[in-house]
């Protein structure tokens, strides 16, 4: 891992105590995902790195010292891991300051996490609608991808092992995002999901996935969902960068087929991701 510019095993990697990142959750982050051991999407993480750190008023490091970072740790892994892909988490806090909520000066600390992205084998995954509610827009900017997320841990404390994911509602009772995700359901062979209005994170998977059902001609829509959409739904999916594309095949008690739109979107995932590799590479 790297901790403010400074490459460190994990074991001996160290903190303040008083860094506010510890202290109240007051930092952001970006979860990024290699193929063929190249960041992908780089430049939209950072846009939305970029993004909630203005709104928190917290400052980033340059930009072009995180790419080298994040370029010299897959090349680290790499020598390490032959086969799989890296996943890498991004934390930038607002540094080391006072005992208190109190915004005072402060120098900010970044952390790099470099890992092996293990495959989570998941096809046709349970899902649980969680009774933790999302904050309303209105109070706080969910495009903040923020580190504090006790919403987010206390949904998934209502998981049993073998529910993948708890998908929460908005404040207002519309089907939202998951704790780690974002939701597509298929009706009438219809794309639907949250829109961002419904105040949902803009999950970088998702948006691919949107473009590439467009391309596709695949109608989609973009809106406020109801719940009982949901359990209706001919299909379900989930998106997130580091599963991509996850199939439901329980909503709760209730079974869902992996349909055909699904299956396409996958297929047309992968197309997707060879298309970037290959101009990444060109000749």
């Amino acid at each position: 891992m790297n901790v403010n510019g400074q490459w460190i095993e994990t074991k001996q990697a160290n903190i303040s105590i008083l860094n506010r990142g510890f202290l109240f959750g007051d930092g952001v982050y970006e979860t990024i995902r290699t193929y063929a051991k190249k960041p992908f999407a780089l430049e939209k993480h950072f846009e939305r790195l970029k993004y909630s750190a203005e709104k928190l008023k917290i400052e980033l490091p340059d930009l072009s010292l995180l790419t080298s970072i994040i370029y010299e740790g897959i090349e680290r892994m790499t020598a390490l891991i032959e086969d799989e892909e890296i996943y890498i988490r991004l934390i930038v806090t607002r540094g080391t300051s006072e005992f208190s909520l109190r915004i005072v000066s402060a120098s900010p600390d970044f952390i790099l996490i470099f890992r092996p992205l293990k495959s989570s084998g998941k096809e046709g995954v349970k899902i649980k609608i969680s009774r933790i509610r999302k904050i309303p827009p209105e109070s706080i900017d969910p495009r903040i991808k923020a580190i504090g997320q006790v919403d987010k841990i206390l949904a998934r404390l209502e998981l049993s092992e073998d529910e993948y994911e708890a998908i929460m509602l908005s404040y207002n009772g519309y089907l939202a995002e998951g704790t780690m995700s974002n939701i597509f359901i298929v009706s009438n062979d219809r794309l639907i999901t949250p829109s961002l209005e419904t105040g949902i994170l803009s999950g970088i998977t998702r948006d691919v996935v949107i473009e590439i059902a467009r391309k596709k001609s695949i109608e989609v829509e973009e809106r406020f969902v109801e719940l009982s959409e949901l359990f209706n739904a001919d299909e379900v999916f989930l998106t997130h960068t580091s599963a991509e594309i996850v199939p439901v095949r329980y909503v709760e008690k209730i079974e869902k087929k992996i349909g055909s739109i699904t299956s396409i979107l996958k297929a047309e995932f992968r197309e997707y991701i060879n298309e970037w590799l290959s101009n990444k590479n060109p000749g």
